[in-house]
C-alpha cells in the first residue's frame, strides 16, 4: 500500500475504532458531514477536512464544482453518500482500508480555520471480512501521518471505556513522547460520570497522570446523546447543560477551560496557527541561511568577479539577447533561403501528392494532367502561399534565433546564470511575435478576405425560458417550485392556465420561488454541451449572450435576477474546469448590450453588469473571457474578418440579447423552425444562400454521461441525446 506523506501542516484526528473521533470532527465542522455505522469500520481511507470561515455553510470536494448546503439535510444526506463510496472506491481488491485521500472543504460561519485529517479507527483484531493485514496497515498509516513534524495530533480516547483497554494512547506516546504536539480529547464523559464509581480514573486522565503519555491539554467532550441522526446544534446544547449540571464539574473534576468541543476547537485552531507560524519563521531562518551560504561560496568561487543585483543580471540578459537579435542580420541570404525552402516543402508536400498530383493522374491526356497541375498550382500560390511563407518565416526566424542563442551557451567563456531567461524569452517570442502589417500588405495576406462569412457557425441548442407561456410549460413546472402560487391552476389538468399561450397570473400572487440547485446544474450541462460541441466544431473564439436565458429570465414572476446570475456562475464554472481541455477554443466573447435606462437616464444594472460581477473578481481559467457592452453579430463579423472561426447564436433562435429562443417540445417549435429562414436573411443582415441548404446543417453528439440536461426526461419518457445543431 503506498503511504501519503504530507509535511504541511495539519491537524491529525486518531483513536479507536468507535471511540468517537469522527464525532469530534463533525461537532469542530458543525455539520454530520461522515458516513456512520453501528460498531462497523466506517473510515475506511484519510479524510481531510479544509475548514475555513464563510458566510454560508457549505462543503466542497477539491475536484469536484458541487456545492452542498450543510443546512439541508438532503445535502448533507448525499454528501455522506459520496463520502461513503469515494472511500469504498478506494479501496482495493483484498484490501479493507486506502491510503488515497479524499480533499473536501468546509466553509461556515464562525467556523475556525485549520486543516483536519481523518483516519481510519485502530483496531485490536481484523474480523470475519477483513483483510489479513488490515491492523498493520492502519497502525502504519496512523503512524505515516503522525510523523509528519508539522502535524498536531488529536488523540482521541473513550471515557465509556476502561483506559486499559486503549491502543491509542501508547501509538501517540511513541510517536510523542514528550507531548509537544498532542492534544488528548476525552469523550462520551456522560456515559464515564454514569457509570463509574470511582471519579478520581477521570480526573487523573485529565490532569495527565493515568496514561503514559503526555499532551499540550486535556479536554473532556460529549459528541452525542446516542442518535446518530441528532443535529449538531441539539448536541451542543446537550453537551453545555451537561456540563452546566455535572457532579463532577462541581467537584472540580471538570474545568470550564477543559470541557466542550467549542473550547476544543478553540484551543487546536490556536495550536494548528502557532504551529504555522513556527514553520513558516522556520522557513524563513533556512532561507537566509542558504542565502548567506550562497553569498559566501559566490565571494570564495569569484574572487575577481564583483557581486551583481537582480537588475544587474537582468540588463546584462538583456544586451546579450539584442546582440543576437542583431546577429540574425549577419546571417547569409542562402542559409536563410535554404531554411525556407525545407520548412515550405515540408508544409506543402502532402498537398502536392493529394490534392495536385493525384486529382491531375486521373486527367485521361497528358494534356489534361498539365492543365490540372497547372491550375491547382496557380490557385494555391494565389490564396495559400502568401499566408505560408508568413506562417513558416515565423517558424524559420524564431528557429534561427534560437539557435543562435543556444551556440553561443555552448561557447567557453559564457555565463549560464542567464540561460532560463534567455530561453524564457525565446518561447516568449514565440506565442507573442506578430509581423508587422505592412510587411503582410505587401505579400498580400491582407486583401480583401471574401471567405470571413464561411468561417462563421451559427450554433442552435435548447435553452431554458421563464416568459410563463404554453410551450414552456416543462421549465415552470421543473424549475418553480411553487408555480401553484403564481399562476393559476387549471381544475381539469393540473396544470397553468393558458389564455391564448400565456399562463395567467393569480392576481395579487407570490414571487416565483427558483429552485436554484436544478436550474445551476442544467444550465452547466447546457453550457458543458455548446463549447464541447463548438471545440469539436474547430471554433476559436465564441460569442456568447449568455448561455441558457432565454429571451425571457422571468423578470414578470422575480428571479430574474438570480437566473442571470447562475447563468454567468455556469459559464465561469464550466471554462474553469473544462478549459484546459479544449483543442481549439482561444476566447470566450459575450456580447451583452446595455439597453435599460432609468428615469434620471442612469443605467439599470442588468445582463451585463451580472456577468462582470461574477467573472472579474472570481474568474481562474485559462481562456480569456472579454464582456462587451455591443452586438452579438457586429463582434461575430469583425473577428471572423480578423482570420478566426467564430460561432454565435442563430439568430433565428434569439433577439440577440439574452439568449436561445429555440425552447423545448412543444407547438411553438414549428414558429420557431419557420422562422429559421428569416431570421438568418434579415435580422442575420448577410443574404446566404447556403443557409437554405438542408445539406449545410449537422448534429454534433456530445453527450457524455450526466451532461445531459436532467430536465428533459420530465417532459419526454423517450431517450434524449445532448447535441447541437451547428450550420456548417
Amino acid at each position: 500500500m503506498d503511504l501519503y506523506r504530507d509535511t504541511c501542516e495539519s491537524v491529525i484526528v486518531i483513536g479507536d475504532q468507535s471511540s468517537g473521533k469522527t464525532s469530534v470532527l463533525e461537532m469542530i465542522t458543525q455539520a454530520r458531514i461522515f458516513p456512520r455505522g453501528a460498531g462497523e469500520m466506517m473510515t475506511r481511507s484519510p479524510v481531510k477536512v479544509t475548514l475555513s470561515e464563510g458566510p454560508y455553510h457549505i462543503a466542497t470536494f477539491k475536484d469536484s464544482p458541487k456545492e452542498y448546503d450543510l443546512t439541508k439535510e438532503a445535502d448533507l444526506a448525499s454528501l455522506r453518500k459520496e463520502i461513503e463510496l469515494r472511500m469504498r472506491g478506494s479501496v482495493k481488491d483484498g484490501q479493507t482500508i486506502s491510503s488515497e485521500v479524499i480533499s473536501l472543504s468546509v466553509k461556515g460561519p464562525g467556523l475556525q480555520r485549520m486543516v483536519l485529517v481523518d483516519l481510519p479507527g485502530i483496531i485490536s483484531t481484523e474480523t470475519i471480512g477483513m483483510a489479513s493485514d488490515t491492523k498493520n496497515s492502519i497502525t502504519r498509516l496512523a503512524n505515516n501521518y503522525m510523523s509528519n513534524p508539522n502535524a498536531i495530533i488529536l488523540c482521541i480516547q473513550d471515557g465509556s471505556v476502561d483506559a486499559e483497554r486503549s491502543n491509542v494512547t501508547e501509538l501517540v506516546s511513541k510517536m510523542d513522547p514528550h507531548g509537544k504536539r498532542t492534544i488528548f480529547v476525552l469523550t462520551k464523559v456522560d456515559m464515564a460520570e454514569a457509570n463509574l464509581h470511582d471519579t478520581d480514573r477521570i480526573q487523573k486522565i485529565l490532569d495527565g497522570k493515568l496514561f503514559p503519555m503526555k499532551a499540550l491539554g486535556y479536554f473532556a467532550v460529549v459528541t452525542g446523546k446516542g442518535n446518530a441522526d441528532d443535529p449538531i446544534d441539539l448536541i451542543q446544547k446537550y453537551e453545555e447543560d451537561f456540563f452546566r449540571n455535572s457532579k463532577l464539574f462541581g467537584d472540580g473534576v471538570f474545568k470550564a477551560t477543559q470541557t466542550t468541543t467549542r473550547n476544543l476547537s478553540f484551543a487546536v485552531s490556536d495550536c494548528f496557527w502557532k504551529m504555522v507560524k513556527e514553520s513558516v519563521e522556520q522557513q524563513a531562518d533556512t532561507f537566509k541561511a542558504s542565502r548567506f551560504n550562497l553569498e559566501t561560496e559566490w565571494k570564495n568561487s569569484f574572487t575577481k568577479m564583483r557581486e551583481q543585483d537582480r537588475d544587474e543580471l537582468f540588463e546584462k540578459a538583456r544586451g546579450e539577447i539584442l546582440d543576437e537579435v542583431v546577429n540574425l542580420s549577419l546571417i547569409p541570404s542562402q542559409q536563410w533561403e535554404d531554411n525556407l525552402t525545407k520548412y515550405l516543402w515540408s508544409q506543402m508536400s502532402n498537398f502536392i501528392f493529394d490534392d495536385v498530383f493525384l486529382t491531375a493522374a486521373q486527367a485521361e491526356s497528358v494534356g489534361g494532367f498539365n492543365t490540372t497541375v497547372d491550375v491547382k498550382l496557380q490557385q494555391w500560390a494565389e490564396k495559400e502561399l502568401p499566408r505560408q511563407c508568413v506562417n513558416i518565416g515565423h517558424d524559420v526566424l524564431l528557429d534561427e534565433f534560437q539557435g543562435l542563442i543556444e551556440r553561443e551557451q555552448k561557447s567557453r567563456s559564457h555565463d549560464p546564470i542567464t540561460n532560463d531567461l534567455k530561453m524564457q524569452v525565446v518561447q516568449a517570442c514565440r506565442t507573442r511575435h506578430q509581423w508587422d502589417t505592412k510587411a503582410l500588405d505587401s505579400l498580400g495576406c491582407n486583401g480583401d478576405d471574401e471567405d470571413w462569412p464561411h468561417r462563421i457557425k451559427l450554433v442552435s441548442v435548447t435553452g431554458i425560458d421563464f416568459a410563463g407561456r404554453k410551450h414552456e410549460v416543462g421549465d415552470i413546472l421543473y424549475f418553480i417550485s411553487n408555480w401553484r402560487d403564481v399562476f393559476k391552476e387549471d381544475e381539469k389538468s393540473g396544470m397553468p392556465l393558458v389564455h391564448h399561450r400565456d399562463f395567467i397570473p393569480k392576481p395579487h400572487g407570490s414571487t416565483a420561488k427558483l429552485c436554484e440547485e436544478r436550474l445551476q446544474e442544467s444550465l452547466t450541462r447546457m453550457v458543458k454541451i455548446r463549447l464541447r460541441a463548438c471545440d469539436e466544431e474547430g471554433v476559436q473564439v465564441l460569442v456568447e449572450t449568455g448561455i441558457g436565458l432565454g429571451v425571457f429570465s422571468g423578470s414578470d414572476i422575480g428571479i430574474d435576477g438570480k437566473v442571470r446570475a447562475h447563468s454567468a456562475k455556469a459559464i465561469r464554472r464550466v471554462l474553469e474546469k473544462d478549459g484546459s481541455s479544449y483543442k481549439n477554443i482561444r476566447a470566450i466573447v459575450l456580447a451583452l448590450p446595455v439597453f435599460s435606462r432609468g428615469e434620471s437616464n442612469n443605467r439599470i444594472p442588468n445582463t451585463f453588469d451580472d456577468f462582470v460581477n461574477e467573472f472579474k473578481s472570481k474568474y481562474t481559467g485559462c481562456i480569456p473571457v472579454l464582456i462587451a457592452d455591443q452586438d452579438m453579430h457586429r463582434l461575430t463579423v469583425a473577428i471572423a474578418r480578423e482570420g478566426f472561426n467564430v460561432s454565435e447564436l442563430n439568430p433565428a433562435d434569439s433577439h440577440g440579447v439574452f439568449g436561445e429562443y429555440w425552447q423545448n417540445r412543444g407547438p411553438a417549435v414549428e414558429e420557431k423552425l419557420a422562422l429559421t429562414t428569416v431570421g438568418l436573411l434579415v435580422q442575420h443582415h448577410l443574404i446566404n444562400p447556403h443557409v437554405l441548404k438542408s445539406e449545410n446543417y449537422h448534429l454534433v453528439d456530445v453527450s457524455e454521461g450526466q451532461i445531459l440536461d436532467m430536465h428533459t426526461s420530465f417532459l419526454d419518457d423517450n431517450k434524449t441525446v445532448g447535441s447541437c445543431c451547428v450550420p456548417q
